[in-house]
């Protein structure tokens, strides 16, 4: 495996990692879950 895909395959799993706890987070009632993976809204 090379560089790119080992970086890809990082960020995949960051993404659905950041999904998943939001899932949990909001009960898994979430209409909009890409919205609340904006950094910007990490805060709350």
């Amino acid at each position: 495996m090379d560089l790119m895909q080992s970086i890809a395959a990082l960020i995949w799993a960051l993404v659905i990692a950041r999904a998943l706890v939001l899932a949990v987070r909001t009960g898994g009632a979430d209409p909009v879950p890409m919205a609340r993976t904006h950094p910007g809204l990490m805060h709350r």
